[in-house]
């Protein structure tokens, strides 16, 4: 079973466009229900009585404090019938991420991501603010040369997942090499 739901888009503006080539396919096969309405404004609470039954006391967009959430739901309901269940949010940093801001959780990875690279993948001796913004411009590049590849794919008629499963080992091995040879260059190499 697939849920997708689509907000702050009009019908016609999914349906039937062909920039919405995957959406309008699972559209097809299954069911689409076109008048179905929230419960209140914003979205969070309509998400969470759909998802539960309930909006369980949630009225607003702001992070939800003492999540996990334990009331019965559809995963829950899912899982004990011994079947899997996943779940996507789009800008959602991490699950059940409380951030208010995905900028946060990026400036995060990367502070973990340099510490973490720069003592174990590389075992570098660097820690100058010079190499954290040559880090954080070798995320930059490889994170702008990973879109122009997914762009070009798909401008190359390439559906969405396979330009991002092009995009992807650019991504990483431009990333790994970046910081391999200018990042963290002085790399300790151990036996």
């Amino acid at each position: 079973m697939v849920v997708v739901i689509e907000e702050n888009h009009g019908y016609k503006q999914i349906i039937g466009n062909p920039d919405a080539a995957f959406i309008n396919e699972l559209a097809a096969d299954g069911a689409l229900l076109t008048n179905s309405h929230g419960l209140l404004h914003p979205s969070q609470p309509n998400y969470l009585a759909l998802f539960s039954g309930s909006i369980q006391g949630v009225t607003d967009d702001r992070p939800v404090l003492g999540t996990p959430l334990t009331d019965p739901n559809l995963g829950a309901a899912l899982i004990a019938k011994g079947h899997t269940f996943a779940g996507y949010s789009e800008g959602l940093p991490a699950i059940g991420s409380l951030s208010l801001s995905v900028g946060d959780a990026y400036a995060f990875g990367l502070v973990i991501g340099f510490a973490l690279n720069r003592r174990w993948t590389f075992a570098s001796a660097r820690r100058s603010p010079a190499a954290q913004l040559q880090y954080v411009a070798a995320f930059a590049f490889s994170y702008a040369l990973n879109i122009c590849v997914v762009l070009g794919a798909r401008a190359c008629c390439l559906d969405r997942l396979a330009a991002q499963a092009l995009g992807i080992p650019v991504y990483t091995a431009s990333f790994f090499l970046v910081c391999h040879y200018v990042v963290f260059r002085d790399v300790r190499r151990t036996p």
